[in-house]
């Protein structure tokens, strides 16, 4: 009678129980009535074939193993326990993705191309808007200067008119003076 059950065959050894007992360590049992010593010790873990046998999936990936310790025989439960450590794990054809990777890698790299571009461009534009502030710092400069010499002109010109009003105002009183000296003679 069976302790375990069938559930999966490991290069072609039949077993129904294997625990993960730590990161990448897992015993798997072999009842007797399934297993001899001899042929347990035959399995090639470096290139473990695992059958499934049951519904329930097993919990030992598919991949290359390697021994730790000795195997153990419990008579109580007339079974062998191999504990064996996960040294290279097989995830199957990845050839898809690799393809995927190669594609998005193109394409990232397509994008970088245009960020290189686009921040050429970028400093061109910012170049040439450098190049348009100085001009209209410049332009700002010749029309503070306009202002200001417009300012003297106003300046001169009021001077101008102040002058020309007193000499008005002269002119006007000895215009007076003359029109009145004549009408007194």
């Amino acid at each position: 009678m069976s302790l375990y059950g069938e559930k999966w065959k490991i290069n072609g050894v039949t077993t129904g129980c294997i625990k993960r007992v730590g990161t990448k360590i897992y015993e798997v049992m072999f009842e007797r009535e399934y297993a001899t010593i001899e042929v347990i010790e035959a399995i090639n873990w470096a290139e473990v074939t695992i059958e499934q046998l049951s519904e329930e999936p097993c919990p030992l990936p598919t991949g290359g193993f390697e021994v730790v310790g000795s195997i153990i025989y419990d008579g109580e439960k007339r079974s062998y326990t191999v504990s064996v450590d996960l040294r290279r794990e097989y995830y199957g054809d990845v050839s898809a993705f690799a393809e995927e990777l190669e594609l998005r890698t193109a394409e990232l790299e397509d994008t970088k191309s245009e960020l290189k571009e686009a921040g050429k461009n970028i400093a061109e534009l910012v170049g040439q808007l450098d190049s348009a502030k100085a001009d209209i710092q410049q332009r700002d400069k010749a029309i503070e200067d306009k202002e200001l010499q417009i300012s003297k002109k106003d300046e001169e010109i009021a001077a101008l008119n102040a002058d020309l009003e007193e000499a008005d105002a002269t002119v006007m009183g000895l215009y007076e003076q003359i029109k009145g000296g004549a009408n007194n003679e």
